[in-house]
């Protein structure tokens, strides 16, 4: 949330959510299920989808809902 409007790629979510060291990359779907399950719970208290996937860059969160 304090990213809204910005695209954080995986790289950062990894550093900044789980506290890896810049640049770690499992290569697992870590990022894509926690991104669902967090979807999943912010539709349904909004009418309206609140992040938004960028192919290949990562994931933005709209500063309005």
């Amino acid at each position: 949330m304090r990213a809204q409007g910005r695209t954080c790629t995986r790289g950062e979510l990894f550093e900044r959510v789980w506290g890896y060291r810049p640049g770690y990359d499992p290569g697992s779907n870590v990022v894509e299920v926690a991104i669902l399950r967090l979807r999943e719970k912010v539709d349904a208290a909004f009418s309206s989808k609140l992040i938004d996937t960028d192919y290949g860059k990562g994931y933005t969160v709209r500063a309005e809902p």
